[in-house]
């Protein structure tokens, strides 16, 4: 019997860091673009989308912890959250008014005790904002405190951020953002891999509803109730910055259209889908969008089909959803101009692996 309450008491200190954790996450635009080059001193972000779509939810930073509103977004890796705004005059530069101010949490580096904020000037560079700051370590908790990053985590107090990131009641918006790329070599800084190496499955997924309200992000797993069996595990590009898979085939109107393996990105940031410019052209041609008809496109993913509707793929106004992107540089730089957005997730769940390199996709339900 002393065995047996010893063993509750432990379970119930330390059986929890391992529990399935919730998320509730809320779906909303942004007037942002993608993370897709890197600089010296920092990332310049290529032009790919306007209106972006972020997730946003709520995490915890130092000690003892500061609440901060903040997108998850799998197409960056680095953690940013408003703070030291009386800064920002001496580092936007050129780059219009500060809104930093206007964030309704703004994180506080004096007020914990395991914060290190450095002198280093770090800076984001978007194809339509701009964001400032200086790294600092510290930790960083999912609500629940047991799932918590290392405290030296890497992250920027930003000072400066300018109108594409305003808080305001025309423009709600989030107070950071949490990047949850797959990262790799010197580019690994995500909180997120820190924070499931407690886990023992150090995964995550999202389940995104079509309207936004029911969203979800789980941390240590996957949850069995948000998508029908069975999960469809792929390889990644190891060699890729972001969660990237191998694009083999494109298939609609019952032919195949695209043959060219090529590799494409999931990335949670983005509202629609990028793919070839002439495969694109077809898509186009194949839809009435007097109609709002568009066919049903094919995913062919790592050897996995994949049926897309159209109705996901066309917005509320009967405006497509499908983007040309460069060809030619597919390859290019940390991973691939091919996207797989919110257009494509709304549809299927997603679980990303940091330990095995995979990606895992099922129809949502």
């Amino acid at each position: 019997m002393e065995f047996s309450a010893n063993l509750l008491i432990f379970l119930a200190l330390f059986g929890f860091v391992d529990a399935l954790l919730r998320v509730p996450i809320t779906r909303h635009k942004a007037n942002r673009s993608r993370l897709l080059t890197a600089t010296a001193g920092g990332w310049n972000e290529g032009l790919i989308n306007e209106n972006q779509i972020y997730y946003q939810g709520n995490v915890i930073v130092g000690t003892p912890g500061q609440t901060i509103s903040i997108d998850f977004d799998t197409g960056s890796d680095l953690l940013w959250m408003s703070c030291n705004c009386a800064r920002g005059s001496t580092l936007g530069g050129g780059h219009g008014t500060n809104y930093c101010n206007s964030h309704t949490h703004k994180f506080a580096p004096g007020a914990s005790s395991t914060n290190q904020l450095t002198t280093n000037a770090y800076s984001v560079s978007y194809g339509s904002g701009y964001v400032n700051g200086l790294i600092m370590f510290d930790r960083v908790c999912l609500p629940g405190t047991a799932h918590c990053s290392a405290s030296n985590q890497k992250m920027m107090c930003a000072s400066f951020t300018d109108s594409s990131f305003q808080n305001s009641a025309g423009n709600p918006d989030s107070d950071g953002l949490m990047g949850l790329a797959y990262g790799q070599g010197n580019m690994a800084n995500s909180a997120m891999k820190s924070i499931v190496a407690a886990c023992t499955d150090k995964s995550f997924a999202f389940y995104m509803t079509n309207t936004g309200a029911g969203s979800e992000l789980t941390i240590c797993g996957k949850d069995p109730a948000h998508y029908v069996a069975p999960l469809h595990w792929l390889n990644i590009y190891q060699t890729s910055y972001y969660w990237t898979v191998a694009l083999k085939q494109v298939v609609f109107g019952g032919a195949v259209k695209w043959s060219t393996v090529g590799a494409i990105i999931l990335d949670t940031g983005t509202t629609g889908i990028y793919l070839p410019g002439t495969l694109v052209s077809k898509i186009q041609a194949a839809c009435n969008l007097n109609a709002c008809s568009c066919p049903t496109l094919t995913f062919n993913l790592n050897g996995v089909a994949f049926n897309l509707e159209g109705k996901y793929y066309l917005d509320s106004s009967c405006n497509l959803m499908v983007y040309a992107s460069s060809e030619t540089s597919a390859f290019a730089g940390y991973g691939s101009n091919w996207i797989l957005g919110d257009a494509f997730m709304r549809k299927f769940y997603t679980v990303y692996d940091y330990v095995n390199a995979q990606v895992a996709i099922a129809p949502a339900r």
